[in-house]
């Protein structure tokens, strides 16, 4: 019985430091288009270039630089798939409608 706790320990901390390495592995980066935008919820739809919608979210901790996530803005990030399907935003890089960079809202942080 010990051994097969001792074991069963283990299996599960391999499993534990495995999971941080896989999680960076699914990592990946998204140009597109703002679709929609819910600064409550933290959440928006980006329109790929092949057309596909993805909804993304962000937290506190996402770095946001360029324009304000405004509908029509062109963006780059990188995100790592929630459980629930949706992307989670670690950086976020905004241009204005007009494709130049500029200043992020504070509010949306």
């Amino acid at each position: 019985m010990k051994r097969f706790l001792a074991v069963s320990a283990m299996l599960a901390l391999v499993a534990l430091l495995a999971a941080p390495a896989h999680a960076a592995e699914k990592s990946r980066s998204l140009s597109g288009t703002i679709s929609s935008v819910n600064m409550e919820q933290k959440t928006m739809v980006v329109k790929d270039a092949k057309g596909v919608e993805h909804t993304v979210l962000w937290t506190t901790a996402t770095e946001l630089a360029g324009g304000p996530l405004e509908q029509g803005a062109s963006l780059t990030l990188k995100a790592t798939p929630g459980e629930d399907g949706k992307l989670v935003a670690s950086s976020i890089h905004v241009k204005s409608k007009t494709g130049k960079p500029g200043p992020a809202s504070e509010d949306q942080k």
